[in-house]
């Protein structure tokens, strides 16, 4: 089962955040919010996939399993 790993869309969202308050800038509760938001759900979305990925060994080495693939 191909995992979709990619923290770069969490990486990316963080440091938007990061770059606009170095400049100065002023973030409002809502965009602060929405940045927040969308860092959470990425984060869900990967940690979905990872129990995906484990899921998937686990039928490969649970009880009774020879740890063979079963390719």
């Amino acid at each position: 089962m191909p995992s979709t790993f990619s923290l770069h869309t969490i990486d990316e969202a963080i440091r938007d955040l990061e770059q606009k308050v170095a400049h100065g800038a002023e973030i409002s509760r809502e965009e602060l919010a929405s940045g927040v938001l969308r860092i959470t759900k990425h984060l869900r979305d990967e940690l979905e996939a990872a129990l995906k990925v484990i899921d998937g060994l686990k039928d490969h080495t649970g009880p009774g399993s020879t740890g063979r693939s079963r390719w």
